[in-house]
């Protein structure tokens, strides 16, 4: 699975390319492979991060799995207006970040890009190290229902629902 990302803009633009297998040589195991640089400008500074990150996975049912990746990124903080935003002078510059996670997904969708029925459950786990050291954590939720459609199967009317929620450390930077 090749995918290619670019949203070029004046305050935000983000690119990232990544290429995914998911049964390497006919086994359960999935390997995947993504860089990404993108510029954003906040009202009391400018970002620029780029960086990259490596997964390894398994498909252990057809419908649980887990996948271990590393990234390493590069963030640099620039250009502060004046402002008294807590923590900005010490982000100022650059800074290195090494991720280390894994995530465990449950997904029971009917299909896994235009998906009409089921949910999908997706949980991570991960310690960044580098310039800071703080772990973080994220759960997913997705929830599709088709409402509607033809006799003949077309013109479907799916409700989907999708919520996420995160926790980060003390020691989370500004930037993060």
């Amino acid at each position: 699975i090749f995918s290619a990302q670019a949203s070029p803009g004046d305050e935000v633009q983000r690119y990232s390319v990544s290429w995914d297998v998911p049964y390497v040589f006919n086994t359960k195991y999935t390997f995947g492979v993504t860089g990404l640089y993108g510029d954003h400008s906040f009202d009391d500074w400018f970002e620029s991060r780029y960086g990259g990150e490596l997964r390894l996975g398994r498909q252990w049912t057809p419908r649980f799995s887990t996948t271990a990746n590393f990234g390493l990124y590069n963030v640099n903080i620039k250009e502060p207006s004046v402002s008294f935003v807590p923590d900005l002078t010490s982000a100022l510059g650059k800074h290195d970040m090494y991720t280390l996670g894994l995530t465990a997904t449950y997904d029971t969708r009917n299909h896994p890009f235009t998906p009409s029925a089921g949910y999908l459950l997706k949980g991570t786990i991960e310690q960044v190290l580098g310039s800071y050291q703080f772990p973080r954590a994220s759960i997913d939720a997705r929830y599709y229902k088709t409402l509607r459609k033809r006799f003949d199967g077309s013109g479907r009317w799916v409700l989907g629902l999708y919520s996420r929620a995160g926790w980060t450390g003390d020691d989370t930077p500004i930037y993060e």
